[in-house]
Formats: C-alpha cells, structure tokens, sequence
C-alpha cells in the first residue's frame, strides 16, 4: 500500500488511457516540486493474473499486486528513487518512478521476479528531465482535478453528517487573464443561474490570471450532481480561458 508522508498527497481517478478504462493513483504533491534532480524515468508493469473483465484489478488479487508495489519500492528507496504513480487496466498494474540514475532498476527486479515468480514483469526507463510522463500522463487534468476535490469536500461533508439532497451554497472561485474575459463570463453564468459573489485582482503576484471572480451556486451536494455542475462551469470557463475550482459549501 502507499505510505503518503507528509510531503506527499496520493489520490486516485478513473479514465481512459489509449481507450482502455484506467484507474491512475498519482502523488499530486510532487507538482510543487518539480523540475527535481531525478531525470531517469523507470518504469515496471505487472501483467495481472486475476483481472477483472474491464482490465482493472480483482478484490482477490488485489492484496497481491499490493504485495508486488511494496517490495519494489522498498528496493528502489535505496537508490533515493520516488514512485509518484501507477496505472491499472487493460490487465496491467503499471508503476511509475523517478530516480537520479537509471541504475538499480535491474537489480530491483530481478529480486521481484525471485519472490513473484508467478506473475510476468516488464520494464523500462527513460531520461525525462522535464517529467512529462508525470505532468501528462498521471497528473489530471483540469476536469479530473475537479472531480477529485468534490469527492474530497463530500467526504468532509459526510463526515460532518450531511443530508447531500439538500441544497445548499457552493462556492466557484475562478481566474482570468483580462477583466473582460472576467465580465463576459460573470454574464454568462449568471445566465446559467448562479450568482456573482464578489471579485478581486491579483496583480502584484506575477499569475497569468490574476483577476478573480467568486460564484455561488445553489446546489444538492451528491458527488454526482457537484460532477455535473463541474463540467458545466468547465465548459463555460474554456470559452473564456479560465482556471479554478469548488472552493467550499456552506
């Protein structure tokens, strides 16, 4: 299992990767310290024996492919190398490391298929400076980042023993590059019915955007509702190139 520390912030999502339905466990705390030293991309894939009918893994041998993650990264840690993803589907847990040197990645393996003999491994590495293999295929994108933090705020909320069919504020912080764009879509989702909070520039802190734009909108806080307000606002803000995000229910 993944041991987050305090540096790090692990969480999941589902998409396609190359069409296959995946599910992507990504370190979202490792954005804010990039570019690293460790330029070496290694890579191992375990070929699942026991895979569900979509690719994905099975309750049975998930313990197992656990197992397999957590004697590979013992090994690794060794060397100082940092696992910061993994992808599962299409029949496969692929693992995703950053190391300073492309060595060890052999050793590391041979001593997995010593105590997995079962389960075939294949392996890779990579010179990645830039760590694009992180910045674009593990880490989500603006609307998958979405979807994780609403089921972050409905967990909070269920914690706090929230009726989710009841509608309540939700707070829509965004930013844009120019107070027109900023204007232009205020309009537009006032039209779609929400409200404008209040607004406030950032230009002294050096941002593309800094010209922010609070909404509110009035909303059931199921998972499955906030996911489709997301996608609306989503739509709305690329018309106008802007960024942002649910900030907090009331």
């Amino acid at each position: 299992m993944i041991d987050a520390s305090a540096e790090s912030d692990w969480d999941f999502y589902f998409c396609n990767v190359d069409g296959v339905v995946s599910s992507i466990l990504v370190n979202l705390g490792a954005v804010h310290c990039l570019p690293t030293d460790k330029h070496w991309l290694l890579w191992v894939w375990v070929h699942m024996r026991f895979a569900r009918d979509d690719g994905l893994s099975s309750d049975t041998e998930a313990p197992m492919l656990y197992e397999i993650e957590d004697a590979l990264r013992r090994t690794l840690s060794e060397s100082g190398t940092e696992m910061v993803g993994r992808i599962t589907g299409d029949g496969r847990r692929e693992m995703y490391f950053y190391s300073h040197s492309s060595e060890g990645l052999d050793t590391a393996t041979d001593r997995l298929r010593q105590a997995f003999p079962d389960y075939l491994l294949e392996t890779g590495k990579q010179h990645d400076p830039d760590w694009r293999q992180y910045r674009d295929v593990l880490y989500p994108g603006d609307a998958d980042m979405q979807r994780i933090q609403n089921r972050r705020l409905v967990d909070v909320l269920e914690h706090r023993g929230d009726d989710h069919s009841i509608a309540r504020p939700v707070d829509h912080g965004l930013y844009f590059r120019s107070p027109a764009d900023r204007r232009s879509f205020a309009n537009a989702a006032v039209n779609a019915g929400f409200t404008v909070h209040g607004e406030s520039d950032y230009d002294s802190d050096g941002s593309d955007r800094p010209y922010f734009l609070s909404l509110v909108g009035a909303n059931p806080t199921s998972l499955e509702h906030m996911d489709g307000v997301v996608v609306q606002l989503l739509a709305l803000a690329q018309t106008y190139d802007a960024r942002g995000n649910v900030r907090r229910s009331k």
